[in-house]
């Protein structure tokens, strides 16, 4: 935090409400058919996803969720049920009508919207999970494993300076407005959103924003209802399912909570995006043009690939490994890319931004 920031701090504490950053928004939110919602929520110590809701603004949304999510035939099953859904928002060649065929298609932008970068790093567990698998039925493993290059690429892209296809909502909101709190309190949305909603004086916005706080808005659940209301159901429905009786109940209690969460979630989401778009200052220019970046790496770094095109500047097609890229030389363009990538950023930005240009004298 440098010193402009600082103060800026200060007078958002001093006026009692977040204010707004800079004399422009520096994100385009797509129109809400080119929007996907997506959240997840895990269990304690699990890797994989205990439960997944997604849709878009204004739509009822789809819920999945396992009664069991250590076992992994029910979580694989879980997925791919969601794989279809994410994959024809990605406009993949075998799930989208309008799947394009050459990299200036004129198609609509699309983007994903998750509530923070907790939600952004269960891709990368979907990705490690999914991408090589081979196990369980053929057709649904080379679903699965579409999901995982997917998921690959959405991740990486999520941490391209500038990009806007993976959208977080709360580092949306902390780069549109300066709020009159610690830094490591604004990654929780809910904390966010009571901020900018509550109406009144400062007091009345710090309380709602800290009641607000207690109900988590990660991947993860609140310790005591996942300890004192779902771990009672789980093991009630692992026993009735080792002795083959009825675990119907026990699901459906399951499902009930998962449910709720997954809502809580995506709800946020929504208001984020509505109270963003309701936002009076213009769209920085310079961030349609870092729209347009983001769908050009969609079709170089993802489309390109699954439709195993080799490219003269961007190298053959190939599968990157959620670890490595397994190939050097795409290794090093991507680290020039980043490169790139952050100097666009500012670049773009600043000629029509008057706080930037004083951050930037600033620092």
């Amino acid at each position: 935090m440098n010193g402009r920031e600082a103060v800026a701090r200060l007078e958002a504490f001093r006026s009692g409400k977040p204010l707004p950053c800079g004399e422009t928004l520096h994100l385009s939110i797509v129109d809400d058919r080119d929007l996907l919602m997506l959240a997840f929520v895990r269990m304690g110590g699990e890797s994989g996803p205990w439960a997944i809701g997604y849709g878009a603004p204004g739509k009822k949304p789809t819920l999945l969720c396992v009664p069991e999510p250590r076992n992994r035939d029910l979580t694989a099953a879980m997925v791919a049920e969601f794989a279809p859904a994410l994959l024809e928002h990605l406009r993949h060649p075998e799930h989208a009508a309008d799947a394009p065929a050459e990299p200036r298609h004129g198609l609509p932008a699309r983007q994903i919207w998750l509530p923070n970068d907790g939600h952004i790093e269960m891709l990368h567990h979907l990705a490690y999970a999914y991408t090589f698998t081979k196990w369980g039925d053929p057709e649904r493993a080379t679903l699965l494993n579409r999901l995982g290059r997917a998921a690959t690429w959405l991740f990486n892209e999520a941490h391209r300076p500038g990009q806007m296809y993976v959208m977080a909502a709360n580092a949306a909101l902390t780069e549109s407005f300066t709020f009159p709190c610690e830094t490591v309190r604004q990654g929780h949305l809910g904390y966010l959103m009571a901020w900018l909603e509550t109406p009144g004086r400062r007091d009345a916005r710090m309380a709602a924003a800290t009641l607000a706080e207690q109900q988590s808005i990660s991947t993860n659940l609140e310790p005591a209802l996942e300890r004192d209301r779902l771990a009672g159901h789980v093991e009630q429905w692992n026993e009735a399912n080792k002795d083959g009786g009825d675990a119907s109940a026990a699901e459906k209690s399951i499902r009930r909570l998962l449910e709720a969460e997954l809502k809580r979630r995506l709800e946020l989401v929504e208001r984020a995006i509505t109270l963003l778009r309701a936002d009076r200052r213009d769209i920085n220019p310079g961030a349609t043009q870092l729209q347009q970046a983001s769908e050009s790496e969609h079709w170089y770094q993802y489309l390109r690939l699954e439709l195993k095109q080799d490219d003269d500047q961007d190298g053959p097609a190939f599968t990157p490994s959620p670890e490595t890229d397994r190939f050097p030389a795409a290794a090093a363009s991507r680290f020039f890319v980043h490169e790139d990538s952050d100097e666009l950023l500012s670049g773009l930005l600043i000629h029509h931004d008057f706080e930037l240009r004083a951050q930037a004298v600033s620092e």
